[in-house]
C-alpha cells in the first residue's frame, strides 16, 4: 500500500492541524493518506493552490527519494477523485446528479474571460466536522470546480464567476 502526501515547489509539506495548516520540511511529520483518489487530499492541493498562488503536487511516498527530486512521484488526480454526487443550486426542485470535473478549474480555464456558468451545482465534503462547500458551474466545455470551497452557500452570486 502506498502513502501519499501533499508538497510544495519548495519542498515543504502539508500538515493539516483542524482546519488550518502549516508545513513542515519532513515527510514523516506531514498528512498522509493512504487512497490516490481521497477526496479530501485533493480538496485540500486545490485549496491550497488557489490560496497561496504556488505550485503544490500530490506524491508518492514510496517511491525513491530520487524519482520524488525528479518529479516522477507526483500523482495525477483520477477521474475518480474529481467525480462527485451533486445538487443543482437556484431550484426548488432536489435534482441530482453524478459529475466529473475537469481537471482545471473553472478559473484556469476560462482565464481573462467574463464569463458565468450556464448553471451551477454543489457538492459537500466533510472534512473534521466542517462542511466544506465545492461549487461547480456547468459549461458548453465541461464541469469545473471553482476555485475555493465556500462556508455558507448564502455567499454565493454570479459575480464570484466573473474573475
Amino acid at each position: 500500500m502506498s502513502h501519499y502526501a501533499i508538497v510544495n515547489e519548495n519542498e515543504k509539506f502539508f500538515l493539516n492541524l483542524c482546519g488550518h495548516y502549516s508545513l513542515v520540511d519532513d515527510a514523516m511529520d506531514a498528512t498522509v493518506w493512504d487512497d490516490p483518489n481521497h477526496k479530501e487530499m485533493w480538496f485540500y492541493l486545490h485549496e491550497l493552490k488557489a490560496s497561496t498562488n504556488r505550485n503544490w503536487y500530490v506524491i508518492d511516498l514510496d517511491k525513491p527519494l530520487q524519482a520524488m527530486i525528479a518529479g516522477q512521484a507526483h500523482v495525477d488526480e483520477s477521474e475518480d477523485a474529481r467525480t462527485f454526487d451533486c445538487v443543482l443550486t437556484g431550484t426548488i426542485d432536489n435534482v441530482e446528479k453524478t459529475i466529473t470535473v475537469r481537471k482545471e478549474t473553472f478559473n484556469e480555464f476560462y482565464k481573462g474571460k467574463k464569463f458565468i456558468p450556464d448553471r451551477i451545482w454543489v457538492t459537500h465534503l466533510l472534512l473534521k466536522g466542517t462542511t466544506k462547500y465545492i461549487l461547480i458551474a456547468e459549461t458548453k466545455d465541461g464541469y469545473f470546480r471553482y476555485k475555493n470551497s465556500v462556508r455558507d452557500l448564502s455567499d454565493t452570486n454570479e459575480k464570484m464567476w466573473l474573475w
